[in-house]
């Protein structure tokens, strides 16, 4: 509720600045969700960008000796509270939520004092979670982060998983993308914990963690694409949830029409469902779950 840096002379004045090299060729401009396969989808990366300007970064550094961007310019000293390269003092919103595998939040000055060698080890853990309260109930547990052994700033323990997530609703905020990946929505959980750094959620984020109330489900419930994307002859999706139990799945193009209806009846706890796609126009389309539990929605692209 508060401008930190009102002074428009601060480096601070923007609340979002992104930059990008609009000659460079490996970038695919279209908007219809349909990048050849040596080019990076433009969109999907704006998007990504634009979630972080959102709040999903956070403010931890580990310095490699080299000089820049460094808490102290000792090797393997890791701090928070900067930003941008220069020190704040603050935390960000995104680092109240940060846990290792004991629950210890970074912030935890007692544990880990800022700085220290303790916030190098947290950071390069391999075992950090969000723990905020509105994902843990759309996602049923603390989501993992990316934290690989060796740091690697501005994509260390401010992405989801790579691994955990790269072929689910919420991949448009893993580190890394491929060439012709393609993602339009930023995902379930990443709705969630939207909502829990205080963002009011459009229609679109809650058809994506809700029924399409404002409430968000308790009961875990979780559609995941198996693969691949984008696809030409047909996706595989996997549903999870509590029990076995009726079900819809559809497929939805970008103007909101029902363009499949993938599996509609019951359907058990853990279960793959393979979707036919080979006459659907190229193009971005949301695979749609419908359960008592709730609804989830996830994003994918056919290519031709």
């Amino acid at each position: 509720g508060e401008d930190l840096f009102p002074n428009p002379n601060q480096d601070f004045f923007y609340d979002i600045v992104g930059t990008f090299n609009s000659n460079q060729p490996a970038f695919y401009f279209g908007l219809d969700g349909n990048p050849p396969a040596g080019q990076f989808d433009f969109v999907t990366i704006a998007l990504h960008e634009l979630a972080h300007g959102l709040g999903f970064i956070g403010s931890g550094l580990v310095d490699d000796g080299t000089g820049g961007r460094e808490c102290t310019g000792v090797r393997n000293i890791g701090c928070w509270g900067y930003f941008g390269g220069n020190p704040t003092g603050f935390p960000l919103v995104f680092d109240r939520f940060v846990e290792n595998g004991a629950g210890q939040s970074f912030l935890n000055q007692t544990l880990f004092p800022n700085p220290s060698s303790q916030l190098s080890t947290y950071f390069r853990g391999q075992d950090l979670v969000l723990g905020a309260p509105i994902l843990q109930q759309v996602f049923g547990d603390a989501a993992p982060l990316w934290a690989p052994a060796s740091f690697v700033v501005g994509s260390s323990f401010s992405h989801w998983d790579e691994n955990e997530f790269r072929s689910t609703s919420a991949a448009l905020m893993t580190p890394q993308i491929a060439r012709g990946e393609v993602h339009r929505d930023p995902g379930d959980i990443t709705c969630a914990f939207l909502a829990d750094m205080g963002w009011d959620l459009g229609p679109g984020c809650r058809l994506l963690t809700t029924d399409g109330e404002a409430s968000v489900e308790s009961s875990p419930l979780v559609l995941r694409l198996v693969g691949p994307n984008p696809a030409a002859t047909r996706i595989t999706l996997e549903l999870r949830q509590q029990t076995a139990g009726n079900a819809t799945v559809d497929i939805v193009d970008a103007r909101g029409r029902v363009v499949r209806v993938a599996h509609s009846g019951p359907l058990a706890a853990d279960s793959e469902i393979a979707v036919d796609v080979s006459t659907l126009a190229a193009g971005v389309y949301w695979a749609r779950a419908r359960t008592p539990a709730g609804t989830r929605a996830l994003g994918f692209a056919v290519a031709r």
